[in-house]
């Protein structure tokens, strides 16, 4: 612990240039990894280690060697993400984050939108409507941090599962959504994690929210892989 505090207190910061000497790490519990908190800029960066789920195995040499020939043909997922939360006009750090996450995941060539951008030129009620763009869509990462986002966390996240990234605040702990709704969500396999207001100052969110959406392309190439090495073995090929 000591020799990498040491490290990265000679790290220098990618965004604004100063030297990190006492670097806070930002740590996400249900996967390994972590960031590094800039304690000049107070923002986020990724700790120059490989995002790695838990369980991937203890063999990071032979590991990685495999994720980089993966990581070539991975990017070619395209998904169509959903981000939710705050009003983008209400001007609060929740909904600035979460334009930064959508144009973020559209640098990244995702079709991202909010779901105001897909509503209008219906008469249907908007939970209708929103239901509708979640049978549409492949992904939904979701900062409930306003009424109308925590009501779409309540009646959608556990029809959503694995396909959902919910941000939930840290006064959210104990309360009805905490224990009801997000345990369902998690049996279902949902994926939440928590923030508070310094995970808003640091971008620690838009960081992790590209790295989960990277993992997905990850999933969706093993599910691809395997489809063709079942169809290989298979006594009745397609067209037979």
């Amino acid at each position: 612990l000591t020799l990498l505090l040491y490290v990265l207190a000679l790290m220098t910061c990618e965004l604004c240039g100063g030297d990190i000497r006492r670097p806070k790490k930002r740590l996400f519990t249900r996967v390994e990894i972590s960031y590094i908190i800039c304690d000049v800029c107070h923002r986020a960066q990724r700790t120059r280690t490989t995002f790695k789920m838990a369980g991937r195995g203890k063999r990071s040499v032979e590991r990685e060697r495999m994720r980089a020939s993966l990581s070539m043909v991975a990017p070619r997922y395209d998904f169509r993400i959903l981000v939710w939360g705050p009003s983008p006009s209400s001007g609060s750090p929740a909904a600035i984050k979460r334009r930064q996450i959508r144009d973020e995941l559209r640098k990244k060539g995702h079709l991202a939108f909010f779901s105001e951008e897909l509503t209008g030129g219906s008469s249907a009620p908007t939970n209708v409507q929103e239901l509708i763009q979640v049978n549409n869509i492949d992904l939904v990462i979701g900062i409930v941090a306003s009424p109308g986002s925590h009501a779409e966390f309540v009646q959608l996240a556990p029809i959503l599962g694995p396909r959902m990234l919910a941000w939930l605040p840290v006064e959210a702990r104990g309360g009805f959504t905490d224990t009801g709704t997000r345990r369902i969500f998690r049996a279902l396999g949902g994926f939440d994690e928590s923030y508070d207001s310094a995970d808003l100052v640091s971008s620690v969110l838009t960081l992790f929210s590209l790295d989960w959406t990277e993992e997905k392309r990850f999933v969706q190439l093993w599910v691809d892989e395997s489809t063709k090495a079942l169809e290989r073995i298979a006594p009745r090929r397609k067209g037979n």
